[in-house]
């Protein structure tokens, strides 16, 4: 029996807010904005800044760089490795094309040459999947159409939230992903290890970590982890593109008390950039007692990631993709801060079904565990409540009319005691479209 303590249950009543948090991280609207591979100058907030408002404007930009080491020479950071591009390129315009660089740090300068803003910006390179673009538009030619088209998948994560936390906190998030996008909501999903690491690893690789800690991509002492068969791997492949984002740089998922990665482990990989953002404009908007930056210049860093999330989607629409989106800064100290997340992902989730991203998409909408520490751990609902991390998973509205044998062993398998192998399982049925078996039988 899956276990429901009450939400206003006296035992935690304490424990939750009256009203969500509000953070302010900066009132001035951003002086720079990235547009497809273009780079937007909004001169009519320059005063904002204390700057001219035309193109006598003193602003440059760098380009932001992985720094990349063979193999053999990689240590235990090379994972965090990376730099600004020597040249300093000014804007002379009010656009600016950005043909080249994944990411930039943009800065400003007053009349005494001091900086008085700085942003950084994502843009979304052709020449990283142009190979897998081509190979798909060939392969249109000869594969099944139809239902049977590759599906995106994406995975977005809170790190610490269980299930009753996002009912308490992420309520306007919940209803809409069970209201309007028609969420199955997997009510046992279990954690299967303490942290988020032994999670994710077995979510994304079928390996149990420490029990399978002899394999050489969690063995301990290894380099990195490029060896580890994670999923996106599979989806590779099979011509998907990939991509991997996350908030907190420094204790990111594979990074933290681990090595991360030597090579990019994908085609599309924010390490550097969120590296670089939290360095130049990473702030706590006046928070104390956190590990990440909660804003990044006038964003939550929530939301930087959810628009990285959305500029993917909006570039790679018709290329299938693999996404993803691990978030850390509101949750993983906190156990309401997360409030403050609820409103910025009711927005992004909107945006996914009002552009029509979810139409060709699997989101699975998730996190790793409960709250692992704090005065919430003393109750029996908290001792609960850290194994059950929430689950929902997201399907196309209509995909349960050509597959609803697969989608009728998922609503009952959503009352079920489930955990991490099964979601392992559940992504290798995606790639290899095994669910599409079950018409057959």
């Amino acid at each position: 029996m899956i276990p429901n303590i009450p939400l206003d249950d006296p035992s935690i009543a304490g424990f939750r807010v009256k009203e969500p948090k509000k953070i302010v991280c900066d009132a001035r609207k951003p002086l720079t904005e990235p547009e497809g591979l273009t780079l937007k100058l909004h001169l009519e907030r320059a005063s904002q800044f204390g700057l001219p408002s035309d193109m006598s404007i003193n602003c440059s930009y760098q380009g932001i760089l992985r720094i990349t080491k063979e193999p053999d020479k990689c240590d235990g950071r090379c994972d965090r490795r990376w730099k600004l591009n020597t040249t300093v390129l000014q804007i002379t315009e009010e656009t600016t094309n950005i043909e080249v660089d994944d990411g930039i740090l943009v800065r400003c300068y007053n009349s005494t040459y001091h900086t008085v803003y700085k942003n950084v910006h994502y843009f979304i390179q052709l020449k990283r999947y142009m190979k897998k673009l081509n190979k798909h538009q060939k392969d249109e030619e000869s594969e099944k159409k139809g239902d049977l088209r590759k599906l995106n998948v994406i995975m977005v994560g809170n790190d610490a939230v269980s299930r009753s936390n996002m009912l308490r906190h992420l309520p306007k998030s919940y209803a809409y992903l069970m209201e309007e996008l028609g969420a199955i909501d997997l009510r046992g999903y279990n954690k299967i290890g303490d942290n988020t690491f032994p999670n994710m690893i077995t979510i994304l690789t079928g390996y149990s970590f420490p029990v399978n800690n002899n394999h050489s991509c969690v063995r301990p002492g290894s380099k990195n982890l490029d060896d580890c068969p994670f999923v996106w791997k599979n989806f590779s492949q099979k011509g998907y593109v990939t991509v991997y984002g996350e908030d907190v740089p420094f204790m990111g998922t594979f990074r933290y008390a681990k090595s991360g990665f030597c090579q990019e482990p994908t085609d599309f990989y924010n390490s550097p950039i969120a590296f670089a953002s939290d360095t130049y404009v990473g702030h706590m908007a006046g928070l104390k007692g956190l590990d990440g930056f909660i804003c990044q210049a006038e964003k939550l860093t929530a939301k930087v990631l959810y628009d990285y999330s959305l500029l993917m989607a909006a570039t790679l629409q018709g290329v299938p993709y693999f996404g993803y989106y691990w978030l850390s800064t509101l949750s993983h100290e906190s156990l309401t801060l997360i409030s403050a997340e609820d409103q910025t992902t009711l927005e992004y989730l909107q945006a996914m079904k009002r552009e029509g991203y979810l139409e060709d998409t699997i989101m699975l909408f998730m996190s790793d565990h409960g709250m692992r520490y704090g005065p919430i751990r003393y109750t029996l609902a908290g001792l609960l409540e850290e194994r059950l991390p929430y689950m929902l998973i997201v399907l196309p509205t209509w995909f349960e009319e050509s597959f609803p044998e697969a989608v009728k062993n998922l609503r009952l398998n959503s009352e079920r005691l489930t955990s991490n192998y099964d979601i392992f399982a559940t992504l290798h049925d995606l790639h290899s479209k095994a669910y599409a078996d079950l018409r057959s039988r």
